[in-house]
């Protein structure tokens, strides 16, 4: 079993909203052009209202209903969205393809400004890092096309385990792998109702608040100070002392 000199010997991530921004593969753009290709008439204008549309009814009760098992399978994830895109009235039927296959598209998915200057400093000093998501596609091209797999010691993904959180399970089979106690995890998340799950196992869990301007930092360096990991400019995380992400960090 791994010990640090830290608080905590591992950190688990939630995928999407926590350590990449849900709506960055939401490209019109490439949706209208795979529309062309499949013979739907379909503009750059149209997309993105569509997109909107479907977004808005997954946010709905209907949508969520709709929703709740999308994460167990990969054929389950694909079904979900497709009715939900069929239940919007004013969105052809055709579109639930190009829909469906730019936005799962997990090389198209970007994480925010200070998710990998953060990965990067845990990982530095010794501290085990785990990612655990409901996804019902594989996110690992994500981490690798972000250059964030080599900092990343466990996946865990719902459609793999076939349980998704707040089971058990999924946080469960992190600690395993990791061969970490819950009382020496800090699992990090954005949504109480599944990452909040952690608490049952006695894993400190830290809930980030949804952010408005995903072209901003997550908020993600307050783990380093959970952790008790001092910054200091020019330490070579990407993150000054003030916890801003730096201009760039391939």
């Amino acid at each position: 079993m791994k010990n640090t000199e830290y608080r905590f010997d591992a950190v688990l991530f939630d995928f999407a909203d926590t350590l990449f921004n849900s709506r960055s593969a939401l490209l019109p753009d490439l949706m209208a052009a795979r529309c062309a290709d499949a013979g739907l008439a379909a503009s750059e204008s149209d997309c993105s209202r569509w997109i909107e549309r479907i977004i808005a009814y997954v946010a709905s009760d209907e949508g969520r209903a709709r929703m709740r098992s999308c994460d167990f399978s990969l054929p389950l994830h694909r079904a979900s969205w497709t009715a939900c895109v069929h239940a919007c009235e004013d969105i052809p039927h055709a579109f639930a393809e190009p829909f469906y296959e730019v936005f799962c598209d997990a090389r198209l998915w970007r994480p925010f400004h200070d998710a990998l200057p953060v990965l990067r400093m845990l990982s530095a000093r010794g501290i085990a890092v785990g990612v655990i998501s409901n996804i019902g596609w594989d996110i690992r091209p994500a981490l690798d096309v972000n250059h964030m797999s080599g900092f990343i010691e466990v996946v865990v993904q719902s459609f793999e385990l076939g349980a998704i959180k707040p089971e058990p399970a999924p946080f469960r089979s992190a600690l395993e792998q990791l061969d970490i106690t819950p009382a020496r995890a800090l699992m990090v998340g954005d949504n109480w109702s599944t990452d909040g799950g952690a608490q049952a196992l006695g894993v400190t869990t830290l809930l980030l608040p949804q952010v408005q301007d995903p072209s901003l930092p997550r908020g993600l360096d307050m783990v380093l100070d959970i952790v008790g990991i001092g910054r200091r400019q020019g330490d070579g995380t990407g993150l000054t002392a003030s916890g801003i992400a730096a201009p760039a960090f391939a």
